[in-house]
């Protein structure tokens, strides 16, 4: 299933920023990001799993 998961971060904090999705058993799902961007997609791919667990 294509598709992605957008994140931004409105206020607060300073950088880096990690980026981190856990799934409803608080299991990480993928990898975490560490980076400047106050912005980052989450692939398809990890979108696609997370929905697949729950199905």
């Amino acid at each position: 299933m294509p598709g992605s998961l957008d994140i931004t971060i409105d206020s607060g904090g300073v950088a880096p920023y990690t980026y981190s999705l856990y799934d409803n058993t608080n299991t990480q799902v993928g990898a975490s990001v560490t980076t400047a961007s106050t912005t980052h997609t989450f692939s398809w791919f990890i979108f696609w799993r997370l929905l697949r667990d729950y199905s």
